[in-house]
């Protein structure tokens, strides 16, 4: 708490910050339970001064008082204060349209009998506390024009979460006799009393009315009668006023440096910001813009005053502010009727670097002519080309992909592929083409939506089509023994490729039969396996072997055997 103010005993007040749009001026504002006070010094004795401030309930849950009071008091005149209804009682905190913290305003006037005084401002209950901010003091300037000009009354509307009140104020100087008590009125002309009848306010000078029912878009007036010790009396009107029960309507707030361009990224270390905004009733008094990384953000820039006719504004960061980030602009506008609206754009990512494919992946589906699939790398369809990609990162999104292949018949150069943001796993699918037999090479880029190119993916795939080589001088080597009840098979030497080949092995009783062994893979050239014990009548048994070589891309060879046993 700033040392300025001074703390009541057993009290508590805090700064409270957020990175939000929270306060209601600045980046901060000030919790009290108890009071604070300090002392205003260098008053004109005699002089007029205006007290406004703003105040709110908690935003913690457990504060679920409807109405709450405050006080401010400036030397020994008390004036207390309620804080409007509390908005969204008893919705448990689950409306989406709440608003974490409403302010509302406040005015009293007094005038100063010395040069100091002691100002103390706090809650009158002493269990939760409230609010408060944006406290000022100003110095009123009394007008000794004659009582019908209309200044010697001023008057404002204060409305919040349906609930409204009329303030009036004003300075009469006593020529003679002094005054004795001021009255006042609320109508719709001036002198009118249609909503509340002349009230005697003693002799303070200001008073407000929080029981009258206001109508949009009327206009009122407030009459005001200064009686003197003499008995005579002066009467002075307020302005007409402007009941205005809406707040500005802001229709959009988009990032983009043209009016009604609304963009998702740039690479430039500034923020450029355009808005329409509109208010038809009371006008707009001021606009504010703030910067932060969520909606209604102020990490980056708090609230700063535009110029609301241009429709646009921008400015620039240092790249470590804004580099790599999302950011979000949010306008705040204020009618000359007092009531604030706000609105946060949808955000723009600022980055300068192209898509990463450090963590990416690509490979094409194997494809074969059989019903083995080929192997890594490797495919036998000729006219068909499936390619799967993931991994790419980009914080504004890809909005592109560059595909190149190229063959010893087919070339393509660069194809341009476009994807739904939401999905991950990528997908293509190049069909009636002649691709050829040997080495295919893949290219794969990425092109973001700043058309920032990533470095190349390579991947390359061979298609061979073929079916392993067999030597047909050769035969399978099968040899059984007898005591292990085992079979030994080679078939080294037998196939040849230039490429991996792999082996499925079947043994039966039949030709053709695999009762024994039952398409057992490997990928070396000899295989052990043993007789089944369901097989009991051994004697001159026929033990048919068939031995395929797959080719990578799915194509296969067979060789096939017998071995007779002993009796």
């Amino acid at each position: 708490m700033p040392s300025s103010w001074n703390l009541s005993s057993g009290g508590c007040a805090a700064v409270v910050s957020s990175n939000k749009n929270l306060a209601r001026d600045g980046r901060s504002f000030l919790f009290v339970r108890g009071s604070v006070s300090q002392i205003l010094s260098g008053l004109m004795v005699g002089g007029l001064y205006r007290v406004s401030f703003f105040s709110s309930h908690l935003s913690i849950s457990s504060s679920t008082q409807s109405n709450k009071e405050g006080f401010v008091q400036v030397d020994d005149k008390k004036h207390v204060f309620l804080i409007y209804t509390k908005a969204y009682r008893g919705d448990g905190g689950q409306s989406t349209a709440r608003e974490e913290i409403s302010w509302h305003k406040h005015t009293f006037y007094f005038v100063a009998r010395e040069g100091s005084v002691v100002f103390e401002l706090g809650s009158v209950d002493d269990r939760t506390g409230i609010y408060v901010d944006n406290i000022v003091v100003d110095h009123v300037e009394r007008d000794q024009n004659n009582g019908t000009s209309g200044l010697h009354v001023q008057a404002h509307v204060v409305y919040l979460h349906e609930w409204g009140s009329v303030h009036g104020s004003w300075s009469f100087i006593e020529d003679v006799s002094s005054i004795t008590e001021y009255l006042w009125a609320i109508g719709y002309t001036k002198g009118g009393t249609q909503l509340q009848n002349f009230q005697s306010v003693g002799l303070s000078n200001f008073a407000y009315n929080s029981m009258v029912t206001l109508i949009h878009n009327s206009y009122i007036y407030i009459t005001t009668v200064a009686k003197n010790s003499a008995g005579f009396e002066g009467i002075s009107y307020s302005d007409k006023i402007l009941v205005d029960l809406t707040s500005p309507i802001i229709e959009e707030v988009l990032d983009g440096d043209f009016i009604g361009e609304d963009l998702d990224s740039w690479k430039e270390n500034t923020v450029y910001v355009n808005w329409k905004v509109t208010d038809d009733e009371s006008g707009l008094d001021y606009c504010e813009w703030a910067i932060g990384y969520q909606p209604k953000g102020i990490e980056v820039q708090g609230f700063e005053r535009i110029n609301i006719d241009s429709r646009r504004t921008y400015k620039d960061f240092d790249a470590s502010v804004l580099q790599g980030k999302t950011v979000y602009s949010t306008l705040q506008c204020q009618n000359k009727a007092g009531l604030i609206s706000s609105l946060s754009s949808d955000g723009v990512t600022i980055y300068d670097q192209p898509p990463s494919m450090a963590s990416a992946v690509i490979r094409t589906l194997p494809l074969s002519l059989t019903e083995y699939p080929a192997l890594d790398y490797y495919q036998s369809v000729t006219n068909n080309l499936k390619i799967v990609w993931s991994g790419v990162e980009d914080k504004i999104g890809v909005q592109q992909y560059k595909l190149s292949v190229s063959s010893n018949q087919y070339n393509l150069n660069g194809e341009g592929l476009t994807f739904p943001d939401a999905q991950e796993i990528l997908f293509t699918n190049i069909r009636n083409v002649e691709l050829g037999q040997g080495q295919i090479n893949v290219t794969l880029q990425a092109i973001n939506k700043l058309l920032e190119r990533s470095l190349p993916l390579h991947y390359n795939l061979t298609v061979e089509s073929g079916n392993p080589i067999k030597d047909a001088s050769k035969e399978l080597s099968m040899t059984w023994r007898g005591s292990d009840k085992e079979f030994d098979v080679s078939w080294d030497g037998i196939f040849s490729s230039q490429h991996p080949l792999r082996f499925e092995v079947s043994a039966g009783t039949a030709q053709g039969g695999s009762d024994i062994v039952q398409w057992q893979e490997t990928l070396s050239t000899r295989v052990t396996f043993r007789l089944p014990d369901s097989i009991t009548s051994m004697s001159r048994l026929k033990v048919y072997m068939i031995v395929r070589a797959i080719a990578a891309g799915g194509g296969y060879t067979d060789i096939t055997g017998i071995i007779i046993l002993p009796a």
